[in-house]
């Protein structure tokens, strides 16, 4: 089985990361039969949960195929079973590793996630790597480790649109700021730059973080900007159908999904099955519905009586109400839902729901299946 690990930065620079990230994980696994993707999200950013979203949504088309192994720190693994808010999901993931060092844990949070990308390197056959070098990231030694390995193969998702925004920003920046960053740019390094200016050492570096710091604001702001354009035709579609009973421990799976959701994805438009309108499932989605977070709701009802009694039925609370005709192709609610999702929380108990769900995902490639019984393991 191949390994593929994920490197980046914390931040996203490109609106079309996603496509990118989901080029580089399809043709790792058009080269391989089998594929384990290792995630590292241990609070590192953005990044990482694009990777997962990519990796997930490849699994969805190959679900034998394709293993997806979250990386977490031995203190993080009890609190993880919790699920608490904003944790991955179990249903997203196959495998759990934590990596083991000699000697006690490293409390510098920089200098442990070097330490554990580079575990992972050791066991990994491709590198997905999103670094901008001018951006004088940490990570750039570890990308350099990555290219010099026996065996390795690097895909770079990098876009050279960011790499000349970069360049095109150092007139932006200070006098002694600019002239160390343009140093850096042409070599890569630091050293002469103090003897030029007569300065120290550590003020370089100080100059060099401080101009960094300008340039990936200037980059934030100009991804901003594309991603404010592009969200209002990419906003993405979770379902919600075949979940079974609304349980205590069903219900808190299910708010911990829909909170990974909604936080890291910024997931705003729900689409419920008529049978679980008015269950607690429900009343978790009006929960999260805040101001900062307002949520769509939708309710999807086979079609037959009146309207408007229908419709009375279920708004309030819901915004809308979809109604399925039995005669269309999709007369059963469940497919509907299925075709109409980015993120689907269902039950995937039965083949012929499987099935359908593979063939859904095959044909938008977008469509991810979070099966809500599921649970993952330990390994390593």
């Amino acid at each position: 089985m191949a390994v593929c690990l994920f490197l980046g930065h914390w931040d996203i620079f490109d609106a079309d990361i996603d496509s990118r990230l989901q080029e580089a994980v399809d043709l790792v696994i058009q080269k391989n039969k089998q594929v384990e993707f290792f995630v590292y999200t241990s609070g590192y950013g953005q990044f990482y949960n694009r990777c997962l979203l990519a990796a997930l949504r490849a699994k969805a088309r190959q679900p034998q195929d394709i293993t997806i192994t979250l990386v977490l720190h031995e203190e993080e693994y009890e609190k993880y079973l919790l699920q608490q808010r904003c944790s991955v999901p179990m249903c997203m993931i196959d495998k759990i590793v934590t990596p083991h060092f000699g000697g006690s844990n490293d409390s510098n949070t920089a200098r442990r996630y070097m330490k554990v990308i580079r575990w992972l390197l050791d066991r990994s056959y491709y590198l997905i790597s999103y670094l901008y070098e001018d951006l004088c990231n940490p990570a750039n030694r570890l990308l350099d480790y990555a290219q010099k390995k026996a065996g390795h193969t690097v895909l770079d998702i990098a876009s050279s649109a960011t790499r000349q925004a970069i360049l095109e920003s150092v007139p932006r920046l200070s006098g002694r700021e600019q002239f160390v960053f343009q140093k850096y740019v042409e070599n890569h390094h630091i050293q002469g730059i103090d003897e030029t200016l007569s300065i120290s050492k550590a003020r370089v570096q100080q100059l060099l973080n401080r101009g960094c710091r300008e340039v990936r604001g200037i980059l934030r702001r100009r991804y901003g900007a594309e991603r404010a354009l592009q969200y209002r035709d990419q906003a993405y579609v979770c379902t919600i159908f075949a979940v079974g009973g609304a349980t205590y421990e069903m219900l808190k799976v299910f708010e911990s999904i829909a909170c990974f959701l909604i936080e890291n994805y910024d997931v705003r438009k729900f689409y419920v099955a008529e049978e679980y309108c008015h269950t607690g499932f429900m009343n978790i989605l009006e929960r999260l519905s805040t101001p900062q977070h307002r949520l769509h709701i939708t309710a999807v009802v086979s079609q037959g009586g009146d309207w408007d009694t229908q419709s009375g039925r279920f708004s309030p609370p819901f915004d809308t109400v979809e109604q399925i005709e039995p005669s269309s192709s999709d007369s059963s609610i469940d497919k509907f839902l299925l075709k109409k999702g980015d993120f689907c929380i269902c039950r995937l108990p039965s083949a012929s729901l499987t099935k359908e769900a593979q063939k859904c995902s095959s044909l938008s490639k977008r469509a991810v299946f979070l099966d809500i019984g599921k649970s993952c393991k330990k390994s390593g």
